[in-house]
């Protein structure tokens, strides 16, 4: 199927932030290709202009407070964002460039890693792990790493999905056996595994009155785009998102970048329970 004129000119606003020219052609990839990132330098001014977009006022992102200026975790989203878009652009996944959105992403430190920090030299590299046809159109998985020297810092997280191990098998035969006997054997001297544990009491609440866990969506993405790099028009242009039909709202509406409401919501959990600015 030929690419719509809608797709044609998205991708011709993509593919010079991909580090293609604005008169060339796409390069062939494969979907099982590992796409590797740039390299890029922590500067103290965008880890700054990142803080500032997400409303995180730690003083350890800013450098009239401190000389070991930090990077926040999210700001390996600035480190692989070439990285991840790279994803869309093999000819297998057929894709409609004009309706991208992006869905959750996620992301942790490695356990021996220490964190991000202004002058680092990072790279990113990712795969995609799958693709699927859903109601809603094409979902496209990506996995990855940060490397810093040559070690991972942040890796994307992990399934949750508990995989079955065979520790055991059971030969068991009765004639007049009421019920699943083998069962009822290991309910009496076993126990489930990876259960959930419930809190006391119900749980507990972690907002307070002295702490705020509202926040209200930007006037404009152009300052969060700008730090990013994602120049989507769906994300600074109303007409864009009102001609590609995406479920932003009304026809005056943008959608807002992933990255913003992901890093907002972990500055406002970290305030509730620890009391400190992300």
């Amino acid at each position: 199927m030929p690419p719509t004129r809608s797709s044609q000119l998205l991708t011709r606003t993509l593919i010079p932030y991909q580090g293609y020219g604005d008169n060339e052609v796409l390069p062939n990839i494969d979907v099982r290709e590992k796409f590797v990132g740039p390299e890029v330098r922590i500067d103290v001014d965008n880890v700054e202009r990142l803080s500032a977009v997400v409303g995180n006022q730690g003083e350890s992102f800013k450098k009239l407070r401190t000389l070991d200026v930090k990077a926040p975790m999210d700001f390996a989203i600035v480190i692989g964002w070439q990285t991840i878009m790279k994803s869309i652009f093999p000819s297998a996944i057929d894709g409609d460039f004009f309706k991208l959105v992006h869905l959750p992403n996620g992301f942790r430190m490695v356990e021996v890693a220490r964190p991000l920090q202004v002058s680092d030299v990072c790279r990113a590299e990712a795969r995609i792990v799958s693709v699927t046809n859903a109601n809603e159109g094409k979902i496209v998985k990506v996995k990855g790493h940060v490397y810093r020297d040559g070690q991972p810092v942040i890796t994307s997280p992990r399934s949750s999905t508990a995989h079955l191990v065979k520790v055991g098998s059971v030969d068991f035969q009765q004639d007049d056996s009421h019920g699943n006997s083998v069962l009822a054997y290991l309910q009496r001297h076993g126990a489930p595994q990876r259960l959930p544990t419930p809190l006391a009491h119900e749980g507990y609440t972690l907002t307070s009155k002295g702490v705020s866990t509202s926040f209200n969506a930007p006037l404009t993405n152009e300052p969060c785009s700008n730090v990013l790099g994602d120049f989507n028009p769906i994300h600074t242009n109303p007409y864009f998102s009102d001609y590609a039909s995406l479920p932003c709202g009304d026809h005056a509406t943008v959608c807002v970048p992933a990255l913003q409401p992901g890093a907002m919501s972990r500055t406002l959990l970290l305030k509730a329970t620890l009391g400190v600015q992300a």
